[in-house]
């Protein structure tokens, strides 16, 4: 099963956000619909839900990207980090561009905040 943690998962799993969330959010290509499902996995609960474009190994990094372009932009304390990320991991404005679309308004938001 490919996947990759979305939203503040993604933050934390990313080292940015300092708290594991409650919660943890991931998408997947192996569940069917748009809203996000609850699973137990080992006395744990995660929401997972399919993921807007399918995860391959080669665009995970690009799929936690465009959850911390959203992260950015609902915690704009974290842009700087979010930056850092970015420039680790070889994640440009150009790179990213056309995924933006795919995702929420929010990912618009912090793509402007992160990349100017």
């Amino acid at each position: 099963m490919e996947g990759v943690y979305a939203y503040e998962s993604a933050a934390y799993h990313a080292g940015i956000a300092e708290e594991q969330p409650e919660m943890e959010y991931i998408f997947t290509n192996m569940v069917q619909s748009e809203d996000s499902v609850e699973v137990k996995i080992a006395d744990r609960s995660f929401r997972v839900r399919k993921a807007k474009f399918p995860v391959t190994q080669e665009n995970q990094k690009i799929h936690t990207a465009l959850n911390l372009l959203m992260y950015a932009a609902e915690s704009p304390e974290k842009v700087e980090a979010v930056q850092e990320w970015m420039e680790e991991k070889g994640m440009t404005k150009q790179r990213l561009w056309l995924f933006v679309k795919a995702y929420p308004l929010d990912a618009a938001k912090g793509m402007e905040m992160v990349f100017g």
